[in-house]
């Protein structure tokens, strides 16, 4: 945890002393450039490697038996897509805690317990985020779209202070705070690595840097809406970097930090979510057999099918409590599950 948050303070060490050393040209163009080229270039070789990668074998992860639920355990491509919008939009995993609890019962079981907390911050970090990355196309376009100002203004809806505190930053910082805080857990903190921290503390110092950029240490934003239209533009002679302010440069230095991490640390989830193999996949072992093109075949030449092995394995699978899909109507009237 100190590293990540030592890395992340000498980040903006630089950000601010870097203008008064010289170096506004590099930290102000240079770096920019090298941080869009990194990150675009880095994520397109993760997804696309993770893209091409051959999954012999269906490994979803249900919540469920199949044909249980159409989203827990589904079986067509349309229930597939619908379990990873339900992850990408709404954060399902995270109501399923990997926290296990034995329940006081007759015959005790393990059961996945969920973390309301854990959702609710995470729904608040991922939208909170989004919007704060919309509201910033304002600086990014010319003229900036309508829909962009009505968003900001539905943003400040309590018009609270001069000028109006956007909901989002302070959100967005609360989340974060609650993620970390998560992280000191003992149960946490023991399998956590610098590499957990360092995402967190760096979008901690962006959206503290923001709220001081718009309510404490003002700046021009004139300026640099132009110097921002200039990098998108290819001209950034333009304007000349050194004459924005030390906030201005501690923002956008730990903006491109965060850009050159991207591809290189946990934040590609933003990405790899559309591609898991244990989201986007159908529930279909029982119904279909995925072959693996690399495992020898066995010495007679016959691979038993789901239905022979529940035919084998019947008693011990019914006084487990676990559903059969092929049970006799004389078992199930025995206490077997029809």
């Amino acid at each position: 945890m100190k590293t990540a948050a030592c890395a992340v303070a000498l980040i903006a060490a630089c950000g601010w002393y870097g203008p008064v050393c010289g170096l506004g040209w590099l930290l102000g163009v240079c770096l920019p450039y090298a941080a869009a080229l990194i990150g675009i270039l880095g994520l397109a070789r993760r997804l696309l490697c993770w893209i091409f990668t051959p999954v012999p074998f269906a490994i979803p992860v249900s919540g469920g038996q199949i044909d249980a639920s159409p989203f827990d355990a589904p079986t067509s491509r349309a229930g597939a897509a619908g379990r990873v919008a339900l992850e990408a939009l709404g954060f399902r995993s995270l109501l399923r805690d990997t926290r296990a609890t034995m329940p006081d019962t007759p015959l005790p079981r393990l059961a996945i317990a969920p973390s309301a907390r854990l959702w609710l911050a995470g729904l608040i970090l991922h939208y909170s985020l989004l919007v704060v990355l919309l509201r910033h196309l304002r600086l990014c376009l010319e003229p900036a779209p309508a829909w962009v100002a009505w968003l900001a203004r539905a943003d400040a809806w309590l018009q609270a202070g001069t000028p109006a505190v956007c909901l989002s930053g302070p959100m967005l910082i609360l989340a974060l705070l609650f993620l970390l805080a998560r992280r000191r857990l003992p149960r946490l903190r023991l399998m956590s690595l610098p590499a957990d921290f360092f995402p967190l503390f760096l979008l901690l110092a962006l959206a503290v840097s923001g709220l001081l950029m718009r309510h404490a240490c003002r700046v021009d934003l004139t300026r640099l809406k132009l110097h921002v239209l200039g990098l998108l533009r290819f001209t950034p002679g333009a304007t000349d970097p050194g004459a924005l302010e030390a906030i201005a440069f501690v923002h956008l230095t730990l903006a491109c930090a965060l850009f050159i991490a991207l591809p290189f640390s946990k934040l590609t989830h933003a990405g790899a979510v559309f591609l898991s193999p244990t989201r986007n996949l159908r529930c279909d072992t029982r119904a279909f057999r995925h072959a693996n093109p690399r495992q020898e075949s066995p010495d007679n030449g016959v691979f038993r099918s789901y239905a022979q092995y529940e035919a084998v394995f019947a008693p011990q699978l019914r006084a487990a409590g676990l559903p059969l899909d092929h049970d006799p109507p004389d078992a199930a009237g025995k206490g077997g599950c029809a």
